[in-house]
């Protein structure tokens, strides 16, 4: 029973206007829970690391703020450096003030000149562009 009260309310949210209803029981079932079952009870804490894909958006608006921020959990790879770079050559002060927490003062950025030798080496280059609009119109 609870698949198919399940199956009409995703049916009204996600068609409500009566469109295309493919939705198999079995489908909606994975919706609704996940279990999991071994042994023991898991406790404890976990730290959960930093995302790429959530660490390049916040770093390229750094570019919008009026004073210099800091992000912690911010995931020390590649891209996230190239970011890096790529601020720092548009004269944004990065200060790495631990392996996972950096200050970025962008107060100081005048050109919305990112030269092709940075930005290509980093697909999420793309973000900047936004950033850029808001602050440069």
């Amino acid at each position: 029973m609870r698949g198919k009260v399940l199956y009409a309310i995703l049916n009204q949210v996600a068609f409500p206007q009566g469109g295309r209803k493919n939705y198999s029981s079995e489908w909606v079932l994975v919706l609704c829970k996940f279990v999991i079952t071994g042994g023991q009870t898991l406790r404890g804490e976990l730290t959960v690391s930093g995302s790429k894909n959530a660490a390049l958006p916040i770093v390229s608006a750094t570019i919008l703020a009026e004073d210099p921020c800091t992000i912690e959990n911010i995931p020390d790879i590649a891209d996230v450096q190239a970011m890096l770079d790529i601020l720092r050559k548009l004269g944004a002060v990065v200060e790495e003030l631990d392996r996972n927490t950096i200050r970025i003062d962008a107060t100081k950025v005048s050109s919305h000149e990112a030269t092709f030798d940075l930005v290509s080496k980093l697909r999420g280059s793309y973000y900047l562009m936004g950033a850029f609009l808001g602050r440069f119109g």
